[in-house]
C-alpha cells in the first residue's frame, strides 16, 4: 500500500482505535472464564486479530457482533481433543504471542507457533524459561516454537526481570491469576506502569466483572493530537476521560509542559495548535510507544528536548532508536544521542524537508511519525504503508483531508 500525503493542515473529530493494550490482555482473562465474557468497541487490529483467531483454534467460541467479542468456553476445558499438533499462525505481535504462551502452556496438546519474522528477533528467551521450569516443554523446531503443556508447578512466587520488555511480567500474570501466583517485578522498573493495567485487570475480573467497554487508546490518539498542536485542531470524540492506567497517558502532562492547548468535554477531548510550542524533558521508561510521537512534537518546538530511558526501544518491531534517528535525519532536524545513558537530544523549530518519498520500515509507529512530519511540512508518498494495520488499521482513512 502506497500513500500520498498532502501537505495540509489538520482539522478534524474523529474516533481513535480502543486499546489493544486492553484487548489482548482481556482476551486472555476471557480464556481463563468459565462464564461468557464481553469486550465492547474492540479495536481488531492485526495484534488482536491474530490473537483472536489463535484462541478460536484451540478451542474457545469468540462471537463478533457489530464492535464487539463475546469469549465463550474455558480454557484448558474446551481444548480440541484431536491427536495431531495444532498449528498456530501469531504474526508479530509482541503481546499476542508472549500473551499466549503461558495460556496455551495449561493445555496438554502441542501447539505449533509461527512467529512473524519481527516477534523471532525480540526477547523471548526469559519466558520460555521460565515456562519450562515450572513444567512445560517450550522448545524450537527450526523456526517454530512449540508449545507442550500441562505447567506441572505453580509457585508462590515468580520474579521476572523487565530489563528488555514488560510483556513477560504481565502475560505470566495473566494465566497464573487463577493460582494464586504472585508475579512480581521492581517498582522502579520501566515495566511498571504497564504491568499495572494488568494487575488492576485481574482484579476486577476477580472481583466478577465480565463486561469491558474498551477506553480509547493513548498511544494511537497521541498521533493526531500531534499533529494538532502543530499544525490545526482535532476532537477526539471517543475520549472523554483521563484513563490513568495506560502508560501513553502522561502524553496529557507533556503537553502541559509544552504548552500545548487541549481540555475534556462531553465531546471528547480537544487539542489545538500551540503557537507557543516549547522543549521538553521527558524519561520515556514508562512510555516507549510514544518516543516517536515525542521526537516529532520536539522537532517543531522551541528549545532543545531531552528523550531519556530510551533503552528497550532498541527491541521493539525494529530498532527504533535507529528509525527515529533516520526520520529526524529525513526531515533535516538536528540530534545528537548519548550511547552511554541511551538519551536522544533533539533541537526543535529546524524541520525542513521537500516532497518526500519514502520505502517504510516495517514498523507501524515509524510509518505514523513519518507521516505527521510530511504532513507538517510539502508532503510526500509512504511506500510498503501497510504495517499501519498492526495498531491502527484506519489510520490514513481517518488522518487524511
Amino acid at each position: 500500500m502506497n500513500v500520498q500525503v498532502l501537505a495540509k493542515p489538520f482539522i478534524k473529530s474523529i474516533k481513535v482505535p480502543t486499546s489493544k493494550s486492553y484487548a489482548n490482555r482481556l482476551l486472555i482473562l476471557g480464556s481463563l472464564n468459565r462464564e461468557d465474557f464481553v469486550l465492547r468497541d474492540i479495536n481488531l487490529c492485526d495484534d488482536v486479530v491474530f490473537l483472536v483467531n489463535a484462541l478460536k483454534k484451540i478451542g474457545l467460541t469468540i462471537q463478533n457482533l457489530d464492535n464487539d467479542l463475546i469469549v465463550k468456553g474455558h480454557f484448558p476445558n474446551c481444548e480440541r481433543s484431536e491427536s495431531e499438533a495444532i498449528d498456530l499462525d501469531l504474526g508479530d505481535g509482541g503481546t499476542t504471542v508472549r500473551f499466549l504462551l503461558p495460556l496455551l502452556s495449561l493445555g496438554r496438546k502441542r501447539y505449533r507457533l509461527n512467529l512473524g519474522a519481527q516477534i523471532k528477533r525480540r526477547p523471548l528467551d526469559s519466558l520460555i524459561n521460565t515456562l519450562n521450569d515450572c513444567g512445560a516443554h517450550l522448545y524450537w523446531d527450526e523456526d517454530v516454537l512449540c508449545v507442550q503443556g500441562p505447567l506441572q508447578s505453580f509457585p508462590q512466587e515468580i520474579i521476572v526481570d523487565t530489563n528488555k520488555t514488560s510483556q513477560f511480567a504481565s502475560a505470566l500474570a495473566l494465566t497464573f491469576s487463577k493460582f494464586q501466583t504472585k508475579i512480581k517485578i521492581s517498582e522502579n522498573s520501566a515495566a511498571y506502569k504497564y504491568f499495572e493495567l494488568t494487575e488492576e485487570l485481574i482484579k476486577k475480573v476477580a472481583n466478577g466483572q465480565k463486561e469491558f467497554f474498551l477506553p480509547a487508546d493513548y498511544s494511537s490518539l497521541a498521533f493526531p493530537m500531534a499533529l494538532a498542536a502543530v499544525n490545526g485542531q482535532v476532537l477526539i470524540e471517543n475520549c472523554k476521560s483521563h484513563d490513568h492506567l495506560q502508560a501513553d497517558s502522561i502524553l496529557l502532562d507533556i503537553f502541559t509542559r509544552a504548552k500545548v492547548p487541549f481540555f475534556f468535554s462531553d465531546k471528547g477531548l480537544q487539542c489545538s495548535q500551540s503557537l507557543e510550542l516549547e522543549a521538553f524533558e521527558q524519561d520515556c521508561q514508562n512510555c516507549q510507544d510514544l518516543v516517536p510521537v515525542l521526537a516529532y512534537l520536539a522537532s517543531f518546538a522551541k528549545g532543545e528536548t531531552n528523550l531519556t530511558g530510551l533503552h528497550n526501544l532498541k527491541h521493539k518491531e525494529v530498532n527504533r532508536i535507529e528509525g527515529i534517528i533516520k526520520i529526524l535525519d529525513l526531515f533535516s532536524v538536528p540530534w545528537s544521542f548519548d550511547e552511554q545513558n541511551c538519551s536522544l537530544h533533539i533541537v526543535g523549530g529546524k524541520s525542513c524537508a521537500p516532497f518526500v518519498r519514502w520505502k517504510s520500515l516495517p514498523d507501524h509507529r515509524m510509518i505514523m511519525m513519518v507521516y505527521l512530519f510530511m504532513r507538517s511540512l510539502n508532503g510526500g508518498e509512504i511506500f510498503d504503508a501497510h504495517h499501519v494495520t498492526k495498531s491502527f488499521p484506519s489510520f490514513f482513512d481517518l488522518m487524511n483531508p
